[in-house]
């Protein structure tokens, strides 16, 4: 649902008019949705039995790196009507984003080194940024880039550990 939500942001901040944003307050209300959902499933696996519970830690990271994500993308999605001051390259380095974020399932060393250089690009122009909503959009950009790095990695440990469990 984030990538959907992602996308849906990306969409409006390309948008010439203004007048129908269904589909963003639609995709922002699913991951919403999917964010709760995420961390009722934390909370009730906090009532099993610890032997029946052993992912709940790589649970709880991602349930926090996932609202993290959540907040950062919405945080994004409130800015999306201040085209006037968006830094050029922000649309494309958010795109960067939104693949590597679509294809997280799938991670890979290469996907790792393509968000460490996306990470080194938007550093480089906040660092070139004065103050404003353009700077504000890059470190927003930044965080989600850093946070979808940082799920990839823990998904990565989650299917490690889940193909080291046996089989009941």
């Amino acid at each position: 649902m984030n990538t959907r939500y992602f996308q849906a942001i990306l969409n409006e901040y390309r948008r010439q008019s203004r007048d129908d944003d269904f589909d963003y307050r639609v995709a922002r209300r699913q991951a919403h949705q999917a964010d709760n959902a995420l961390v009722l499933a934390w909370q009730d696996m906090q009532v099993e039995p610890g032997s029946q519970r052993p992912f709940r830690e790589q649970a709880f990271t991602l349930t926090y790196l996932n609202h993290a994500l959540l907040s950062y993308l919405s945080a994004l999605g409130a800015h999306r009507e201040e085209n006037g001051n968006r830094n050029p390259e922000m649309l494309l380095l958010a795109d960067a984003i939104l693949e590597a974020l679509g294809n997280a399932s799938r991670a890979t060393a290469r996907l790792n080194q393509e968000m460490k250089a996306v990470l080194n690009k938007i550093r480089l122009l906040m660092n070139q940024s004065t103050s404003g909503t353009g700077r504000q959009q890059l470190v927003l950009l930044y965080n989600i880039a850093e946070v979808t790095q940082q799920l990839t990695e823990q998904a990565k440990t989650f299917h490690a550990g889940q193909s080291a469990q046996p089989a009941p």
